[in-house]
């Protein structure tokens, strides 16, 4: 984290990522020394000038701390109370998983209404009739619904199930963008045109706070999302540059530094 901060990274998608043999390096030694909770407590620490055992280590880093929430979860009860912990542990946006069932994510906003961070929405466009059925069946929480699936299924050739991904994250993307504080658009398969395509609509509408507004985040998935506050509209994509951000004022917590 240091090593990120010094190269000019400034902010910080916390989350327990995937097991490390899904990944490039799956001969690489997994580490569990903490979890997102404990991460987003050392991050937070961090930028008081502190370490995770509360000592000194001179100027202070200033990371903008996001956290990721599943407004899916089977046990969201559990979700919420994790949600809790990670604010608590010093987060300051949340980023959903990839929203393609409407409701659910309307059901889950009811739920966190007293929470006053911002809220931004993760928005994936589909690829193929068979990345659909990946994300319905594998990710958790990312439920595709039916008639979506419906759509993709009905394309015949990969540039148009590119299309159709686009189109139906751009629908999702409209339907949703004046109730959350931002978006972050996904870019499957290295492909930005989608995204942007998206982001050069949204720009056609009028709408003054897209991309270059709002500083990037690093994830584990390699994209980039907005730290925009609850009163602004942003949306992020990956390729966008670098933001600094000023040092936070959290009270470091003295609990939950690992869950």
């Amino acid at each position: 984290l240091l090593g990120a901060w010094a190269l000019g990274v400034r902010n910080i998608l916390g989350i327990t990522g995937d097991p490390p043999k899904l990944g490039n390096y799956p001969h690489a030694s997994a580490v569990f020394d903490v979890d997102a909770i404990g991460l987003v407590n050392l991050i937070n620490r961090l930028n008081h000038g502190l370490d995770l055992a509360g000592n000194a280590i001179g100027d202070p880093t200033g990371f903008g701390i996001g956290v990721g929430v599943n407004p899916g979860a089977i046990n969201l009860d559990e979700e919420l109370r994790r949600l809790d912990w990670k604010i608590e542990a010093g987060a300051e946006y949340m980023i959903t998983q990839p929203v393609f069932d409407i409701g659910i994510l309307e059901r889950f906003m009811r739920r966190i209404e007293q929470v006053r961070i911002p809220l931004l929405c993760g928005i994936w466009p589909l690829t193929s009739y068979r990345n659909a059925e990946f994300m319905n069946n594998e990710v958790p929480g990312a439920s595709v619904p039916a008639d979506i699936l419906e759509r993709m299924r009905k394309t015949t050739t990969r540039e148009e199930g590119l299309a159709e991904g686009v189109k139906i994250a751009h629908e999702t993307f409209q339907r949703v963008r004046a109730e959350v504080a931002g978006v972050q658009l996904a870019s499957p398969l290295g492909r930005i045109d989608g995204a942007l395509s998206i982001l050069d609509t949204h720009a056609a509408l009028g709408l003054s706070r897209i991309a270059t507004t709002c500083p990037p985040v690093v994830s584990s998935a390699d994209a980039h999302q907005p730290d925009c506050s609850a009163h602004s509209r942003g949306v992020g994509v990956s390729g966008l540059g670098s933001g600094r951000r000023p040092v936070t004022s959290h009270v470091p917590p003295n609990s939950h530094s690992v869950r």
